[in-house]
């Protein structure tokens, strides 16, 4: 418990309030850089802290005493991703956002402003520099990446979101499998995160 405040409030810290006390750019086009806030700093501030608090975490269990014995079969059941299972679940997730068939009636909601802005990268312009765009460098600069790769069309970026769905789907079965061994308790509480994941809107922002 201790260990999650001291991240939380380190985000908060890195996120609410350094940015504010280093000017952002003149370059920086944004109603935040209008105010003082530095998204630059905020974005970095927020990696670096990430990896801070991973090592946190990681040391508060390392020295853990470790607890009473599991029971051997829990403990045998445990532990193990069930590769199967991962990729059915990954084949699955891709076939519920299959892009042949979106693109048929598309855009839908958010990947609207994305198609846009990946429409003005391609020609040259860049985000945060020629125009503001509200959400992190990292998820529009991975998309630009992709677009030049397969090229720009409604469908690659509707094959871009099925596969990163079907990855995150397919590594939060494999975290269960490794701390829920029973499949029914593991099911369970896959659907009920599934429901709290689940994206309609079609967009990389709320990816996950």
């Amino acid at each position: 418990m201790a260990s999650a405040t001291v991240v939380l409030l380190g985000y908060l810290f890195v996120i609410g309030v350094v940015p504010t006390w280093i000017a952002p750019g003149r370059r920086d086009l944004s109603v935040a850089a209008l105010l003082g806030y530095n998204v630059g700093v905020a974005y970095w501030g927020a990696l670096i802290w990430t990896a801070v608090a991973f090592s946190i975490i990681w040391l508060s269990e390392f020295r853990r005493p470790s607890a009473v014995a599991r029971p051997p079969d829990v403990a045998t059941a445990s532990g193990r991703i069930r590769w199967n299972e991962t990729a059915a679940v990954f084949v699955l997730a891709v076939l519920a956002h299959w892009p042949p068939f979106l693109v048929r009636y598309g855009p839908y909601a958010e990947e609207g402003y994305l198609l846009s802005t990946l429409s003005r990268m391609q020609h040259g312009q860049a985000p945060f520099v020629d125009f503001e765009f509200i959400y992190g460098p990292l998820m529009i600069a991975s998309a630009d990446v992709w677009m030049r790769v397969f090229g720009f069309s409604m469908e690659a970026y509707y094959w871009l979101y099925a596969l990163l769905q079907g990855a995150f789907y397919a590594v939060l079965a494999a975290a269960l499998q490794r701390a829920v061994p029973r499949f029914p308790h593991r099911l369970g509480a896959f659907v009920i995160l599934a429901l709290f994941t689940a994206d309609g809107l079609l967009g990389l922002n709320w990816f996950g």
